[in-house]
């Protein structure tokens, strides 16, 4: 079928709103021109070094595709319609090292964690920001008091009215977990939801934004899980053990809790077993259940949820990175593309929650890669642009699949 595979137009990034003045990008090519010239040598180098196009990341309605970009050690990020490829917005965040991620908070809001010195430059520590793309705003979440660590996410609302953010006010405290509302014209002050608990140092929120899991280490090596149900219920403490029980800390590696259930999942090595698998885990009682998916020859190391908290797919860790599917309509969507595009590796690597778009990595040994947006309910492809996942990459510049 022909397309809608819209890769995301390489040209625009010369835009002076998310690129420096004067930048011109190697890769910004006439398609007509490029089909007809056998394009440059592309030098080893371009393969080796670090991509210069990363952490792509589809809004919550599939309206909008952000990216980083990496320039002469400058990062910015970089904000598409999905759509229409056009650049609608960006923002210059600095040197390189001073970026750590962002994240989608709502449709029309950007969060990022950066990394800054003291006056001495003695000391590292992170904080959260947030950029307000309705109201041109960009605004820091921090409180009056905090330690090093500034930028532990423990939830953002899907709306992006709010997130919930752990730190402490000092050293020598554990950390609280306090709520920055979104939604303001100035700075968003922190309010405690969870005040801290003497050595809980992690909190964990379930999909409505209730924070029900609490652990932390304390004297001589032991650790211990603490739970509740939901917000209304005291805490209990559910399990115990010791920093060495690598066995049963594999097990806490939990996910995917959800609202009104104390199952969610986790990531270990199931009783008798010898590969990691994805299971099943009872948080009141601090216990693995049924083997969700394994596989013979390979770790689970990650698994991917819907905003329901269901697992749609696994990832495995090795030589390289590999995603499999559990979700047959999307494992659908990743043979289609597969057919429609040349590459050797096929990635889907973010989903709108309501599927109506997906964004696509394709690569190959000899390929760094080409950014795509596909809409599946158009079901088709029209000619499409590749964009370099590396910007030391000249581009080819042609048109690549017209089917699927």
């Amino acid at each position: 079928m022909r397309g809608i595979i819209c890769a995301i137009a390489a040209a625009v990034l010369a835009s002076t709103l998310a690129m420096p003045a004067g930048y011109q990008p190697a890769f910004a090519q006439d398609t007509a021109t490029a089909d007809s010239e056998i394009p440059p040598e592309i030098p080893t180098s371009a393969f080796a070094s670090q991509s210069a196009l990363s952490g792509a990341r589809l809004s919550p309605d599939g309206s909008r595709l952000a990216f980083v970009v990496r320039r002469d050690e400058t990062t910015y990020i970089s904000v598409y319609d999905a759509n229409t490829r056009e650049l609608v917005d960006g923002m210059n965040l600095g040197e390189e090292q001073d970026f750590n991620w962002f994240r989608w908070a709502g449709n029309n809001r950007l969060l990022f964690s950066m990394t800054a010195s003291d006056v001495r430059d003695r000391y590292r520590y992170s904080r959260l920001y947030f950029m307000d793309f309705d109201r041109h705003a960009l605004h820091p979440l921090i409180g009056p008091r905090m330690a090093y660590s500034g930028d532990d996410l423990v939830h953002i609302d899907p709306e992006g009215r709010y997130v919930l953010v752990s730190f402490a006010a000092s050293v020598r405290e554990t950390p609280t977990v306090w709520r920055f509302d979104l939604g303001g014209e100035e700075a968003p002050q922190p309010v405690s939801v969870e005040t801290r608990q003497d050595g809980i140092g992690g909190w964990v929120a379930d999909n409505a934004g209730v924070v029900r899991i609490a652990v932390g280490a304390g004297r001589f090596g032991r650790v211990r899980m603490r739970y509740r149900s939901d917000a209304q219920e005291e805490w209990q403490t559910v399990a115990r053990t010791r920093l060495d029980d690598d066995d049963t800390l594999d097990l806490w590696d939990f996910m995917g809790l959800r609202a009104g259930s104390d199952l969610g999942y986790s990531i270990g090595v199931p009783e008798g077993g010898e590969r990691r698998a994805l299971m099943e885990f009872d948080f009141a009682t601090a216990q693995p259940g049924r083997i969700v998916f394994s596989s013979p020859d390979e770790d689970v190391a990650s698994v991917f949820f819907d905003d329901e908290g269901n697992p749609v797919s696994v990832g495995y860790s090795g030589d390289s990175f590999r995603r499999e599917w559990l979700d047959p309509q999307i494992e659908g969507w990743r043979r289609q593309l597969g057919q429609a595009l040349t590459g050797r590796w096929i990635d889907i690597i973010d989903i709108a929650p309501d599927r109506s778009r997906l964004l696509v990595l394709e690569s190959g040994p000899a390929d760094p890669g080409a950014l795509y947006v596909f809409t599946p309910r158009r079901k088709a492809a029209g000619s499409v642009r590749r964009i370099p996942a590396t910007g030391s990459c000249r581009a080819a510049g042609r048109a690549a699949a017209d089917q699927v």
